[in-house]
């Protein structure tokens, strides 16, 4: 009986499962047979516990209870483990395999044509920020790396076991750029299987219920995004909702509460300090420039992810593209250059690792001219507050240029494979002399309103247009305390079971920082339709969002009447007042004293609907 594969390697992370869990039940329910494929008993030390014999050595309670949980979720879906595919000589072939301490060697490490050694290093680099290849033979970092490799071809040979004893229609797994999961996707590619590869939206307010949904590789989402915005969503108007929408995501950024958002909150710190010291008492202009981590460029291109070479970067590395900027801005002292170096640089909320090229960034940035300042994640500033001061905002690849475009900023960008994901740039420069004129004629643009839409619109498309949507229409309210405690029995009456579930299971995520509710019964979610037509029908509808708006019944993109011009302007108006409030420029819809670009284009946009922009009015 041919099946669909959900290869699920990470159930230590429950919004993963949980996800994983919503597709399997929108299939069982039509009758389509589907499996879940499971690595180990623990999941939470993968590496170790597939390297091991099958005897209970690595198993934690925390992942045996939280398999419990799946099983009594899932109960309509099949299960399997790989463990039963084992080998008694995959242990000792593998060890033999990766014993050598040549970093090369392991590079070349292949299994099928498929290149294993090369894709785990996604998550070594990843893990421990790594920007260099001469950083990864060195010792921790090395050794993380050979217990990868050691993990992935052990997996390797028993998924191809897996495959000659079971008729395979489709595998699916969660983020195929994660290394294992890249391994075994290519691996099922390689018998001819169809792929896909699914993940939270980008949403931060949503993340949970959307999903991104591409056929083959994790990265063609954003080039089916590219192609649908050329081909006339630039032109799609939003309506009053999806215009909120997009506004709750810069919300959930302001607050700076949500996993994946690294700036300090909105008014944790005053600015204004900082930046009259940089305009001298506002006498000259100032630029933000947004530094980004060089590792997730790094394990993306090095693993073969993606086409990152440096050769196609107008500045090969961030740290020349800062000396850029420095040598630039010396020769100017009638402009300031704040440098604002990314959290992820440093230990923060989600990752205890100090990249290396924070070590770079700390000697760049000791020395600099009277007229450049570095804000530091120490300093605990939110970016938002700078971005709405500032003149102009600069980035060589961080999602910051959106960001501030979002805010009616222009936006000038350096040429590189990255920034070729984000079609709404002002200058998109190909060498630095053209880069270092754009940022000039920049200074003296005008932020508007039309770029802030045009940039809410590509917003749109990426988290919701070509996404689809997991809000089910039943929602079940239970708790994963409660969900365990229904899977493993009446274990509220130990009092001692349930003080280490509440205090040391249900607090604790590494991922996430909490556990998310498990939500049962996907057969009502509204995008279940589609996801059916996705798996069992034309595997292109998966990195199409023509057709993904489509089936969903919603009106795909065309020049709209008049009146939802109007809408969409005035949804904008409101969002941007909004985010000026939010930002502590606006109180009681009247704007505060100072000025600022942002500030500038709010009260243009006040003045024209009969507001009162100034402050006291």
């Amino acid at each position: 009986m041919r099946q669909l594969i959900v290869f699920s390697l990470n159930a230590h992370v429950m919004p993963f499962v949980r996800t994983e869990l919503q597709i399997m039940d929108v299939l069982a329910a039509r009758r389509i047979p589907v499996t879940r494929l499971r690595a180990a008993e623990c999941t939470c030390r993968l590496v170790e516990c597939v390297t091991e014999n099958a005897d209970g050595t690595f198993r934690c309670e925390r992942c045996v209870l939280e398999q419990a949980v799946v099983r009594r979720t899932a109960s309509n879906a099949r299960e399997d483990n790989l463990s039963n595919y084992a080998d008694f000589e995959d242990y000792s072939r593998a060890e033999e395999l990766v014993k050598n301490d040549s970093l090369d060697e392991l590079l070349g490490i292949c299994v099928d044509g498929v290149p294993v050694g090369r894709m785990c290093l996604y998550d070594i680099v990843l893990e421990h920020k790594v920007n260099e290849y001469s950083m990864l033979g060195e010792g921790e970092v090395f050794g993380s790396y050979k217990r990868l490799v050691r993990a992935a071809l052990i997996l390797s040979w028993r998924f191809a076991r897996f495959l000659q004893r079971n008729e395979v229609a489709g595998l699916l797994t969660y983020n195929s750029n994660y290394s294992l999961n890249n391994v075994i996707s290519s691996l099922a590619q390689k018998a001819g299987i169809q792929t896909y590869s699914m993940h939270g939206g980008l949403s931060h307010r949503r993340v949970w219920e959307t999903l991104m949904f591409t056929s083959g590789a994790f990265y063609s989402f954003w080039g089916a995004c590219v192609k649908n915005w050329q081909n006339g969503f630039s032109r799609r108007l939003l309506d009053r909702e999806e215009v909120l929408e997009v506004g709750e995501h810069f919300m959930e950024l302001f607050v700076g509460k949500a996993s994946h958002a690294y700036s300090a909150p909105v008014d944790e710190v005053d600015v204004a300090p900082l930046l009259q010291r940089a305009s001298l008492g506002g006498t000259r202009k100032v630029i933000v420039a947004a530094t980004s981590s060089a590792d997730e460029i790094f394990a993306a291109g090095s693993a073969g992810i993606a086409d990152f070479s440096t050769d196609k970067f107008v500045f090969p590395s961030l740290i020349d593209w800062i000396e850029f900027l420095i040598e630039h801005f010396r020769a100017r002292p009638d402009l300031a250059l704040i440098i604002r170096v990314h959290p992820r640089e440093f230990p923060n909320k989600r990752e205890g690792v100090t990249s290396a090229q924070a070590k770079k960034l700390l000697a760049v940035l000791d020395k600099v001219p009277e007229n450049v300042f570095v804000n530091w994640p120490s300093e605990n500033i939110s970016l938002y507050q700078l971005i709405a001061e500032a003149d102009l905002v600069l980035s060589c690849w961080s999602s910051a240029l959106l960001e501030a475009s979002a805010f009616g900023c222009p936006i000038v960008m350096p040429a590189n494979p990255v920034n070729s994901y984000w079609p709404i740039a002002d200058k998109y420069c190909l060498d630095g002399d053209s880069y270092w004129k754009g940022i000039l004629e920049a200074l003296d643009m005008d932020w508007t309103l039309e770029r802030a839409r045009q940039t809410f619109r590509w917003i749109w498309l990426l988290q919701f247009g070509s996404t689809i949507s997991l809000r089910g229409r039943k929602r079940r309210n239970a708790s994963l305390f409660e969900l365990i405690c229904e899977a493993v029995g009446k274990i509220k009456r130990s009092p001692r079971l349930h003080w280490h579930f509440r205090n040391e299971l249900v607090t604790h995520d590494a991922f996430h920082g909490q556990y998310n509710q498990i939500v049962s019964r996907a057969s009502d979610l509204e995008g279940a339709d589609v996801l059916v037509e996705i798996l069992t029908g034309n595997p292109q509808l998966a990195s199409d969002s023509r057709e993904v708006l489509r089936l969903q019944g919603k009106r795909h993109y065309s020049i709209e009447e008049k009146s939802k011009n109007s809408e969409e302007a005035d949804a904008m108006n409101e969002m941007l007042a909004k985010f000026a409030e939010q930002l502590g420029l606006m109180k009681g819809g009247r704007l505060l004293a100072g000025g600022g670009r942002f500030k500038e284009l709010v009260k243009r946009i006040l003045s024209s609907y009969g507001g009162s922009p100034e402050a006291g009015i």
